[in-house]
Order: structure tokens, then C-alpha cells, then sequence
């Protein structure tokens, strides 16, 4: 679980992950540093174990569970705060970004849209538990 977002089959899927990774990131950092810990930590976590009990019996490496956990968390957090600085930036990810909905959906054997589709489920559940236990700044 820990492990997983570390280890990429090549180049190439590093890259595919970093990118939106980075740019999610910073959207998340804007909130402040100890709501992105958090929502790093829960999202790994929660992402992997999800991964873990329900998806197929093959490997999953990347961190493409957490790059779809951050994008969820920025829409439903968006969704649930409705802060006009929260909604923007969702806005500009979903333009940006937004393409990455169809990764959950089954379509190459090789890529692991379960870990797509639960770090879509874990990002949206992560942002519901920061607002509720008021995480944020």
C-alpha cells in the first residue's frame, strides 16, 4: 500500500503521473500544508486499502490512485464549500484535467482503473471528512 505510488513501469507512466500530480498539489497546498499531510496521507492509505481488498489480483503500481484521489478531492471539495476560490480552481483542474474520468472506466487489462476509480471514491470521501473535521486553515 505504502509502496505502491513509488514504483511506475517506465518513463513514460512517471511522467503521465507527475505532471497532474504536481499541478494537483499545488492546488491542494493552497488550502495550507496541513490539509495537503493530510490529505496525502488519507488518500494513500485509504486508496491503497480500497485497491487492496476489491480490485483484480494483478499488480498495480503508480501513483495514479492518487492523482485520481486529488482530482475528486478538488471537485467535491468545491462541491461541498462552495468558496468562490474553491470553485475556480476547480474549474481550471476540471479544463484542464478533466479527461481523467474516463480512466475509470475498464478498457486496457494493463492499466488498473480500479485504482482510478477508488482514489476518485477516496479523494471525494477526503474531502467530505476535511470539511467535516474542519481541516483546512
Amino acid at each position: 500500500i505504502l509502496t505502491m505510488p513509488l514504483i511506475h513501469s517506465d518513463w513514460e507512466h512517471l511522467l503521465s503521473n507527475t505532471f497532474p500530480f504536481v499541478v494537483f498539489s499545488w492546488v491542494i497546498l493552497v488550502k495550507g500544508p496541513r490539509y495537503y499531510n493530510w490529505s496525502l496521507i488519507f488518500s494513500v492509505f485509504l486508496t491503497g486499502i480500497l485497491l487492496w481488498l476489491f480490485g483484480r489480483g494483478n499488480a498495480h503500481i503508480g501513483a495514479s490512485g492518487i492523482v485520481f484521489s486529488f482530482f475528486g478531492l478538488i471537485m467535491v471539495n468545491a462541491w461541498l464549500t462552495r468558496h468562490i476560490k474553491d470553485i475556480f480552481l476547480a474549474i481550471i483542474v476540471f479544463l484542464l484535467y478533466g479527461g481523467l474520468i474516463l480512466g475509470v472506466l475498464p478498457s486496457d487489462a494493463s492499466i488498473s482503473w480500479e485504482g482510478h476509480f477508488f482514489g476518485l471514491l477516496a479523494g471525494g470521501f477526503v474531502a467530505y471528512m476535511g470539511k467535516k473535521y474542519r481541516i483546512a486553515k
